[in-house]
Parts: structure tokens; sequence; C-alpha cells
């Protein structure tokens, strides 16, 4: 109200001066000057409040996502419901979520595929070690302790070749080909 009344005094002012001999540009310069800056105060003010919460809440996904880039799984936007970019902080925590048992179910899957990995060759080696020692007491026991080494690494190839089995299907390169199964003779080898 304040800035209404001065800028009406001053207009009042240049109206009394417009009707005096020689006219005053210098006084209609500041007064249009006064007049731009009192409507940028008006415009800018609102601007910058309403700015100020996005922009707070643009500064907490960028720490997010870069604290999420880093390593820290754990991270999470916590945004209020009527942020304006609460959906998009939404799908960001969504994904984070998503990532982050992805790479849980990962670290599992190396878990097993080790343990998996090392029971054949722990047979191998084993065995191996047991003829190297001479602990077999005839040639058939040294067999025996051979053919455990051979069908040890046998399960081991096979399992390696399920991996890579594996890795082609997820590639999309393994081609699948049909081909007629005896259900009898499957169930046999299963059973």
């Amino acid at each position: 109200m304040f800035f209404v009344y001065f800028v009406n005094y001053l207009y009042n002012l240049k109206t009394q001066r417009a009707q005096e001999l020689p006219i005053d540009y210098w006084f209609n310069v500041k007064l249009e000057i006064l007049r731009y800056f009192i409507v940028a105060l008006v415009v800018l003010i609102p601007i910058a409040f309403w700015s100020r919460g996005h922009w707070r809440d643009i500064q907490t996904l960028s720490k997010v996502t870069e604290d999420f880039g880093a390593g820290h799984l754990s991270v999470r936007a916590n945004l209020p419901r009527n942020a304006n970019i609460y959906p998009l902080a939404a799908q960001i925590n969504e994904m984070a979520a998503r990532i982050e048992q992805l790479l849980g179910t990962h670290k599992n899957l190396l878990h097993s595929v080790s343990h998996e990995l090392r029971t054949p060759l722990n047979g191998i080696i084993g065995f191996l070690n047991l003829v190297l020692q001479g602990v077999a007491h005839n040639k058939d026991e040294e067999n025996k302790f051979l053919n455990l080494a051979l069908s040890s690494s046998k399960h081991l190839l096979k399992l390696i070749n399920d991996i890579l089995d594996i890795s082609k299907i997820e590639a999309g390169k393994l081609r699948l080909e049909s081909e007629i199964v005896n259900f009898e003779e499957l169930w046999s080898e299963v059973a």
C-alpha cells in the first residue's frame, strides 16, 4: 500500500512539474526506474518463494542419486507427497529398491555358484592327493580314487557348462533345439 501511495505522490509531482517549464527529464527517468523496480519486486518476490521449495526438492534428489551412485544403496528420497516432483522421487526410490534387490540376488547367486564349484573341485584334489600320497593299498583302490576324481571333474564340467548356458540364454545367443524324448527314460535318470 505504501508503494502505491508513494507512486501516486510521485505522479502528482510529475504532473505539477509538467506544467512548469522547462521540463525535467531526469525526474521522469527516476520515476520510470522506480516503477520498474516496484514491479520487479512485486513479481520476483513471489517467484523466489515459489522456486525455493522446488530448488530444495531438486537438491534432495540430486544428493540421493549422487549417494546411490557412490554405492550407498539404502539411500532413498524422502519428499513430501505434495511436492511437485514427488512422482519422480517415487520412481527413483522404486528403481533404487529394484537395483538393490538385483544386486542382493546377484551376490547370493555368486555365493551359491562358488559353493557348487568348490565341492567337485575339492573332491578332485582330495582323490588325486590320496593317489599321489600312496594311500591306496592296491591298484583297484587307486583306480577307484581316480574314477571318483574323474566323476567329480565331469560334474564340475557340467556345472561350468550350465553356467555358460545360462549366460547364453541371458544374452539371447542360445539356440534351443527340439527333440523327441522318452519320458520313462528321462524319469529314471532324474529319479
